[in-house]
């Protein structure tokens, strides 16, 4: 099988046109000695899905081991091709139905195996952590302008657990890139917005941005943008520091699709005739151009494309993140077991007795004392409605009292501290309880640093006992002649020497004294429950875990 890798001294690149069911065309970007850079016409790739089946594709990345990362216009969320076009997996396919226009690595087990992805989902206007090991959204996030929720344009992973999100408002003519942190929403981002008559007085504006088309990153965190007839290179505080439009040089003409940093400093960059999707045209090609030329950044146009470009990517991935270089706590970084944390803070729950609906507060502190970072995908504090004592495996605790969904690393010599973490106890029976800290790593594995933590749940003085009440079986209007036969007779009602009732047999007529000796009797037990609780005894609900 041919290897683009082995085919040339250049950067290989792959394009996805829009007509996109059954190849990936590719460019290779020759840089010579002797001459100017170049751009030569490289193998096609065919997609060869399992069942035989054609599709549409939304999306590009190559991850960090090569395999093709696409994401799915048909249905199926992504799907994953090895290099030679030949489908792996499927890596969406509890949310079949949904179409992703955008999805990137967030996270690695192996070089090709991802398990977690930042998704872009059109259904919802969000852009989404996928974690493909829980089958779960950990992280989502959407923003609105004048009440409407945005298409995904792109969204790429960035270092410091950060996400860059291009979103497209086309009923406003608006287009916006929001540059945020996952972990906590005080610190500061960047908003780019394309009009200053947008939701966001605080926002960069930069002219032309709509309709924002695509998205890069690198490691300064810069940011290459592409709208239809303008491509950008800003800086981390939104600033202009290049800029391209459509009609600067003869060969840029039709719209701008897809920009690409090349490994080489260089950009490619993808233009298409609009309307003529799916066959060949002039403008359907892809340029190289220089962003640090003084003059002329224009270098070379390839050959057309017998369809429209949609998007490129360098076949080395880069990372896969949509972050030049960037790799997202991946298999690389030798990141140790949470069970390789110390127990700085033994876990802890205050007050240690509770009383019902009031809050408590949770926390422990846990310190990675070795040379490499620690990553934890989730944290939960998982617990049952049983003393500790009973409590034979952490297998037998319950569902999270309280989670923490966002994947962490901490770092040599850092300390994970969690200090009075809310907890609501409204959810939780009256009675004896018990908690373990329970920390999940990259292969989903359970992990209980700490032990486990005994605390109460007492009764709210001002609620009522529960009652329990014993359902009747059913009567049916055909069954009232059985009623008839009284069997033997009952006799008259007497109040044993404890305040309640008892009844003896005697005559039918007096079925009105036994009705009275019921009454007698639930006023009777209804005394006895407000008398023991001013006592101070407590009733305890049936045990069961938290609703």
């Amino acid at each position: 099988m041919f290897s683009l890798s082995s085919a040339s001294a250049g950067e290989a690149i792959y394009v996805l046109s829009a007509a996109g069911t059954a190849s990936l065309d590719s460019v290779i970007a020759e840089s010579p000695v002797d001459g100017p850079p170049r751009l030569d016409p490289g193998p096609a790739i065919s997609l060869q899905l399992s069942d035989g089946s054609l599709a549409t594709y939304s999306d590009l990345v190559v991850l960090a081991g090569g395999h093709l990362l696409l994401g799915d216009g048909s249905g199926r969320g992504a799907v994953r091709f090895d290099p030679q076009g030949t489908q792996v997996d499927e890596l969406f396919p509890s949310d079949a139905g949904k179409r992703f226009p955008s999805v990137v690595a967030k996270g690695y087990i192996t070089p090709n195996n991802p398990d977690r992805f930042l998704v872009g989902d059109d259904t919802t206007g969000m852009v989404r952590i996928y974690d493909r090991i829980d089958d779960d959204y950990p992280f989502s996030y959407t923003t609105t302008e004048n009440n409407r929720r945005p298409d995904i344009a792109r969204a790429v992973a960035l270092p410091e657990n950060r996400i860059a999100a291009g979103m497209v408002w086309s009923e406003l003519s608006l287009s916006g890139v929001d540059v945020i942190s996952i972990e906590s929403s005080d610190e500061d981002g960047v908003i780019i917005r394309s009009d200053d008559d947008a939701d966001a007085p605080e926002a960069v504006i930069i002219d032309d941005l709509h309709p924002l088309r695509d998205l890069m990153a690198d490691l300064d965190g810069r940011l290459l943008l592409t709208s239809d007839k303008s491509v950008f290179i800003v800086d981390a505080q939104g600033e202009v520091l290049w800029r391209v439009d459509m009609g600067d040089h003869p060969a840029l003409n039709g719209e701008f699709a897809s920009a690409r940093w090349l490994n080489s400093g260089l950009v490619a960059i993808a233009t298409r005739q609009p309307g003529l999707w799916n066959q060949p045209h002039i403008n359907h090609r892809l340029h190289l151009l220089d962003p640090n030329a003084p003059d002329e950044a224009y270098l070379d146009s390839s050959d057309s494309f017998h369809a429209a470009p949609l998007r490129i990517a360098p076949a080395d991935g880069q990372g896969g993140t949509g972050t030049r270089d960037f790799y997202a706590d991946a298999f690389d970084v030798d990141a140790l077991s949470p069970s390789d944390l110390s127990v700085e803070e033994q876990p802890f729950v205050t007050p240690a007795e509770i009383v019902h609906g009031e809050q408590a507060a949770l926390s422990f502190a846990l310190a990675n004392e070795r040379s490499s970072p620690v990553w934890i995908r989730r944290a939960g504090f998982h617990i049952t409605d049983r003393p500790c004592g009973e409590i034979e495996h952490p297998s037998q605790l319950g569902h999270p009292w309280w989670s923490n969904a966002n994947d962490r690393t901490v770092e040599p010599g850092g300390v994970w501290r969690v200090e009075e973490q809310p907890l609501e106890s409204g959810d939780l029976h009256p009675g004896q309880w018990c908690g373990q800290l329970v920390l999940i790593d990259r292969n989903g594995t359970s992990h209980q640093p700490g032990t486990f933590v005994d605390f109460q749940i007492l009764p709210d003085a001002d609620s009522e006992s529960p009652v329990t009440v014993e359902e009747l079986s059913d009567f049916h209007r055909s069954d009232a002649g059985a009623l008839t036969d009284a069997g033997e007779p009952t006799q008259a009602t007497e109040i044993d020497e404890e305040g309640g009732c008892s009844c003896a047999n005697t005559s039918p007529s007096s079925t009105l004294i036994g009705l009275l000796c019921m009454l007698m009797t639930l006023i009777v037990s209804r005394h006895r429950r407000i008398a023991d609780r001013l006592r101070g005894r407590r009733d305890h609900c049936p045990a069961s875990g938290p609703r």
